[in-house]
C-alpha cells in the first residue's frame, strides 16, 4: 500500500486533517490527494533547487572576475605549514591572446581568448590542462591606436552563474552557453542557449 493510499484510507476513516467541512467526502478526498500531491510536487522543486546550488557551491570555484565576492580572495586556498624552496607548474596550456581572467567551476578551467579571427572559450582540466572542449565564433576586430598596444583578445571575465556561461568580446558580442553533462564520460559540452 502506498503512503497515499494509507492517507486516503485514515481520511476515509474520519481522520479529515485540515480539509474543509461542508463538501462531500469525496470531494474531501480528492482535496487531499491534491494536497498530497502538491507537497510533492513543492518537495521534488526544493530538491532540484538543492542540486543547482550544489552545482555553484564548491569553495575553491572561482566563477567570475576576482572570484567568488569580487574581492580576489581564494576563499578555499589553505596555506602551507612551510611554503617549498620553489613551486613546481604542474601543467601549461596555450589557450590565446587576451585579458580575461580564467574561471574555476567544478574543477575545470574556462578560458576566453582570442585565436586568429576568432573569440574562443575553452575548457581546461583543473588537474592535468587537459582540453575538455571549446567553443569559437568569427569576431572580426583590429584595435586602433593607442588600444593597439592591449592587443585584439577579449578583455572581459566569462561569468559562470547557475549552470551558464557569459561572455563579452572585445567588439561587443554577449554569449551564454549552458554547460551541461556530455554522455558518462564525466566531460562537459556546451549549447548555445
Amino acid at each position: 500500500m502506498t503512503n497515499i493510499q494509507a492517507d486516503v484510507e485514515a481520511h476515509a476513516k474520519g481522520d479529515r486533517g485540515r480539509l474543509p467541512a461542508g463538501i462531500s467526502s469525496a470531494d474531501q478526498v480528492f482535496l487531499f490527494c491534491v494536497n498530497r500531491l502538491s507537497l510533492s510536487v513543492v518537495a521534488a522543486a526544493l530538491a532540484g533547487s538543492a542540486v543547482a546550488a550544489v552545482a555553484q557551491s564548491f569553495p575553491q570555484d572561482y566563477p567570475q572576475w576576482r572570484g567568488r565576492s569580487r574581492d580576489g580572495a581564494a576563499s578555499a586556498f589553505l596555506p602551507p605549514k612551510s611554503w617549498p624552496e620553489r613551486l613546481t607548474c604542474r601543467w601549461r596550456a596555450d589557450v590565446g591572446e587576451g585579458h580575461a581572467t580564467p574561471i574555476l567551476v567544478n574543477n575545470i578551467v574556462y578560458c576566453f581568448t582570442r585565436r586568429d579571427e576568432d573569440e574562443v572559450l575553452a575548457a581546461l582540466d583543473a588537474d592535468s590542462g587537459r582540453a575538455l572542449w571549446q567553443t569559437r565564433y568569427p569576431a572580426p576586430y583590429h584595435p586602433g591606436s593607442p588600444a593597439a598596444a592591449h592587443g585584439a583578445g577579449p578583455k572581459a571575465t566569462p561569468l559562470f552563474h547557475r549552470g551558464k556561461l557569459f561572455t563579452l568580446g572585445i567588439s561587443g558580442i554577449v554569449s551564454a552557453l549552458d554547460v551541461m553533462p556530455f554522455g558518462n564520460s564525466g566531460l562537459h559540452g556546451v549549447r548555445p542557449l
